[in-house]
C-alpha cells in the first residue's frame, strides 16, 4: 500500500507541475569564487641564423684577414664575441737592406753583430721609409645593421659599445728591433680610398717590434669557437682600447666606411746573429681585434615582441579572442574578475642583461603599460612562472571593453649593459589568471 501510494503522489506531482505554466529560464548565473587560467601564447623565434658571423661583420675574409667565433675561456655564454685577425706586416728585411745581407755573410759562423755598432749602423739605414694599409671592410654600423634586420628594431643611436680590446702581435728573431709607428683610421672605398678626417687618427703602436709571437688558437671542439684567452696571452704594448674610435658619431661616418690600419719602418736596431741572418729577418705583425657583442645604453629601447618575432598581435591573444564564442567566453568571466594576474618564464630574450630589463605588459592595447622585471630563466619542467598582479585601472579598461588586445614589450633602460647572448633567440610564455567573486552569466 505505501508504495502505491508514493506512486500516486510522485504521479500527481508530475501532473500538477506540467498543468503549471513553467518555462525555462532565459538566464542563469552561478556565484563564482575562482580562478580561471588563460595561455596568452608563446613568444617564439631562432635567431642564430640572422645575427652569424657573417651576417654580423659581413664578407671580409681574405689572405690578410680572418674572422673566428671567439668564446675566451667559454665562461661566459651571454656575451658573443667575434675575433678578427688582420695581418699588418709581413716582412723580410733583408730583401730592403742588401748592403746588410753581405756584411752578415761575412761575417764567421755563430758570430753576433750590435746593428747600433757605427761599423755596421750604416748598413742598416733603409733607403725609403717602408709603409702599407691594411683594409677592413668593417665599421660598427655593419653590425648595428644586421641586429636591425634580426630584430627588426633599430638600436643604431641607442646604444655604444662597452668594450673593444685589440691585441698586437709580432713574429721576428730574437734581438731584433724594428722601429714602428701604427695607426687606425676610417677611409671610404674609392679607388683608392680617401681617409674620413672628421675621425682622428687612433694611434695603435709608437716604438719597437719585438718578437712577441701570436698563440696558438685553442678551439672547442663542438661549436668551433676559437677560445683561447688573449687576456690571458702576452702581447705587445699592452692591450689597446678601439672605443674611441668604434664609439664614434654617426655623422662623422658613413655606412659603408671601412677600417684601415696603416703602419710605416724608420728604423732597425738591436743584436742579432749570424744564424738567425742566414734563416732571413723575416717580421710579422698582427692586429687581432676582440668585438664582444656588448653594448651600454645611451637611451631608453622599446622592442615589441611580437614584431621581434613576427607573431603579430592575432597569434599571442588567440587562445582567448581569436571568435566570437572566445569573446563571449571571456567576457563573462570578466563581470566578476577581482584581480588579474600575468605569469610569466622567460627562457630566451634577444638581448642578456642582469638587471634594467622589464617587461611591458598592455592587455587592452591602447598603448597604456605596466612593468615588471623580466630576466631570463633555466627552462625546466618544473620552472616557476613570475606573477604580476595587474593594476585596478587595467581591469577597469579590460571590463569596459570586454575584450582582449595584449602587446608586450621589452623595456630596457638607459645606461644599462646589454649583450648579444651566444645562444640566440626569443621563447617566453604567457599566462593570464582571472580571480573571480561574484556572479557569473552561464547563460
Amino acid at each position: 500500500m505505501r508504495k502505491i501510494a508514493r506512486a500516486v503522489i510522485s504521479m500527481g506531482l508530475v501532473f500538477a507541475l506540467s498543468g503549471c505554466s513553467w518555462q525555462v529560464p532565459q538566464t542563469i548565473t552561478v556565484k563564482s569564487n575562482a580562478e580561471y587560467n588563460f595561455a596568452l601564447g608563446t613568444f617564439e623565434k631562432e635567431l642564430g641564423n640572422d645575427l652569424d658571423i657573417s651576417k654580423m661583420i659581413g664578407d671580409i675574409e681574405n689572405e690578410q684577414i680572418k674572422i673566428f667565433d671567439y668564446f675566451p675561456g667559454k665562461k661566459d655564454k651571454n656575451v658573443q664575441h667575434f675575433m678578427v685577425e688582420v695581418e699588418v706586416l709581413d716582412l723580410d728585411i733583408l730583401a730592403q737592406l742588401p748592403q746588410l745581407k753581405t756584411v752578415m755573410n761575412l761575417l764567421p759562423e755563430g758570430a753576433s753583430v750590435d746593428l747600433t755598432d757605427p761599423a755596421i749602423a750604416p748598413f742598416t739605414t733603409l733607403p725609403v721609409v717602408l709603409d702599407d694599409k691594411t683594409y677592413i671592410d668593417f665599421n660598427p654600423a655593419t653590425m648595428l645593421k644586421s641586429m636591425k634586420d634580426a630584430l627588426n628594431y633599430d638600436i643604431a643611436g641607442k646604444v655604444e659599445f662597452k668594450s673593444v680590446p685589440m691585441y698586437i702581435y709580432c713574429e721576428a728573431i730574437e734581438g731584433l728591433e724594428v722601429a714602428t709607428n701604427v695607426n687606425m683610421y676610417y677611409t671610404d672605398k674609392s679607388e683608392p680610398p680617401v681617409k674620413r678626417t672628421s675621425v682622428p687618427d687612433f694611434p695603435i703602436l709608437t716604438g719597437s717590434l719585438v718578437n712577441t709571437p701570436r698563440p696558438d688558437y685553442r678551439t672547442d671542439p663542438e661549436s668551433k669557437a676559437v677560445i683561447t684567452d688573449l687576456n690571458s696571452v702576452p702581447c705587445l704594448g699592452g692591450k689597446k682600447e678601439l672605443i674611441d674610435i668604434i664609439n664614434t658619431d654617426d655623422a662623422s661616418i658613413q655606412a659603408d666606411d671601412q677600417l684601415c690600419i696603416e703602419y710605416s719602418i724608420t728604423g732597425i736596431t738591436g743584436t742579432i746573429t749570424k744564424p738567425a741572418a742566414d734563416e732571413g729577418l723575416h717580421i710579422k705583425m698582427y692586429a687581432v681585434i676582440d668585438i664582444p657583442v656588448e653594448f651600454t645604453t645611451t637611451e631608453k629601447i622599446d622592442m615589441n615582441l611580437d614584431e621581434i618575432t613576427g607573431s603579430g598581435s592575432s597569434s599571442s591573444s588567440s587562445s582567448s579572442s581569436s571568435s566570437k564564442s572566445d569573446k563571449d567566453e571571456f567576457s563573462k568571466y570578466l563581470d566578476a574578475v577581482d584581480s588579474i594576474t600575468i605569469r610569466y618564464a622567460a627562457y630566451q630574450l634577444p638581448v642578456f642583461s642582469k638587471t634594467g630589463m622589464n617587461l611591458g605588459i598592455d592587455l587592452v592595447g591602447d598603448g597604456s603599460m605596466e612593468y615588471v622585471p623580466i630576466a631570463v630563466v633555466d627552462k625546466t619542467p618544473n620552472a616557476k612562472k613570475t606573477e604580476k598582479k595587474l593594476g585596478v585601472e587595467s581591469i577597469k579598461k579590460m571590463k569596459q571593453l570586454s575584450s582582449l588586445s595584449p602587446k608586450f614589450n621589452l623595456i630596457i633602460a638607459k645606461g644599462t649593459t646589454i649583450s648579444l647572448p651566444r645562444e640566440k633567440g626569443v621563447e617566453m610564455d604567457l599566462e593570464l589568471s582571472l580571480k573571480t567573486d561574484g556572479p557569473i552569466k552561464v547563460k
